[in-house]
Order: C-alpha cells, then structure tokens, then sequence
C-alpha cells in the first residue's frame, strides 16, 4: 500500500518512494580435524571435547534464532480481518523504517496516494503514485496473500528483498497501520506505515502510529509524518 517496496535501496510497496548488517562466520562452529591415531580425551579430565563445544554453541544459536522469531511473530493483527473492506484509495500519511536509505532521504518524502484492488486469485494489487522530482512515479505491486488474514509477502524484483506485510489494524473507512519486516541477505529492517482515507487525520491515530513504531524498536529519527502536497494526487488511479 503506497511506498514502494524497500531494502537497501528504497521503503516497500507499501510507501511512496521506492526506498548492513553483515553476518560474520562463528569461527569457532569449525573444530580442527581430529587426527588419526590420536588418543581421545578421556572421561573425567576435565576437557570438553570438539562436539561438546560445537553442541553448545549451537544451541546458543539456535535460541537467539527462536528469539528472534518469536519477535516477529509478537507483532499484532487485525482480528476478523475483511480483505475486500481493505480496498480503494488510500493516502500515506506515516512512515517509519531502520533503513538506512529511509534515514537519508526521509527530508525528500512526501505524501502519496496508493490504490488496492484484489486479483481474481484473492491476492492484492497495489498500485502507488508519488512525487518524484518534477514527475509522478507509479509504482505497480503484487501482494501474495498467505494463510494467515491479514498477512501477505512479497519480493521486490529489483532488490531482491522479502517482505512479511501484515495489517495491524483498520477500521477500513478511516486508517490502516501496516507493518513490514524485510530481509535480505545482508540484514534485515522493519518498516511501519500509516495509511488514511484522507489527507488529515486525527492525534490520537498519530500517536497510536509513533507509540506502535516505537515499539518495534524505531527511534524518533526513523518515524516521520510525511508533509502533505498536491503533486501527483490528481494522476492516482
């Protein structure tokens, strides 16, 4: 819904401007070679042996993992959720995101307009337009709804980025709060969006907006109410 999908290079599909961590090797997971001959540690001595070290470190590994996990599946949704009320036209009015491209070109962003259909095949279409310079951009993306309500996913064709959509809430006629986590091979980043019928809307949403952001571990210079404008509203589909 809106901005177009977003990675190391611009936000999601779901905001209007197409917006590393690496990941070093755990030297220590690679035992040295046992040689042959060698005589074994013995029962008692004291020493550890490789596959007890290899053992233990992936089992802390492995609960980091469950934790993380367990993170992204704490995010809310909408409960009941009703695809086709989801429909229509759309405005961004918030964004928040971790990406580093978000951080740099925030002071470009501006307001954008974003239009959802569903498919014949019950995914959604989602079809933004946004200021680009002195043009109107539009951007075209295909949301593949899952099993879960409310939940789709993604993958940007140029970054090559995954996204975990999912609605956090909607009344349908008034807001929508739109959550993504999106991975790819050097990192991943959470992006938040607001999304509502109008161009205004009023401080208790905006506070719901920056509260709900900030609790996915955004700061106040990530989150941004993206300044209303005129440009390229007319051109939305």
């Amino acid at each position: 819904m809106g901005w177009p999908a977003q990675s190391t290079g611009p936000p999601g599909p779901l905001h209007c401007l197409p917006i590393n961590r690496g990941s070093a090797e755990c030297p220590a997971l690679t035992a040295p070679p046992t040689r042959l001959g060698s005589t074994p540690a013995r029962l008692g001595s004291g020493k550890a042996g490789s596959g007890d070290m290899q053992a233990t470190l992936l089992s802390i590994l492995g609960l980091a993992l469950l934790g993380a996990l367990h993170a992204q599946d704490n995010i809310p949704m909408q409960a009941n959720f009703q695809q086709d009320k989801l429909t229509g036209r759309w405005y961004s009015i918030g964004l928040a995101s971790s990406s580093n491209w978000f951080k740099d070109k925030k002071h470009l962003m501006k307001m954008c307009t974003t239009v959802i259909t569903v498919t014949a095949d019950g995914n959604l279409e989602v079809n933004s337009t946004y200021p680009k310079g002195d043009q109107c951009e539009k951007k075209n993306s295909l949301y593949i709804k899952t099993e879960q309500p409310g939940r789709f996913s993604y993958t940007s064709p140029r970054w090559g980025s995954k996204h975990d959509i999912r609605v956090v809430e909607t009344n349908y006629d008034e807001y929508a709060l739109v959550a993504t986590r999106i991975s790819k091979s050097t990192g991943t980043s959470t992006m938040v969006l607001l999304y509502s019928r109008t161009k205004e809307l009023s401080p208790e949403r905006l506070e719901r907006f920056t509260q709900f952001s900030k609790e996915q571990g955004l700061t106040d210079e990530e989150i941004l109410i993206l300044p209303q404008t005129d440009k390229c509203m007319a051109e939305a589909a």
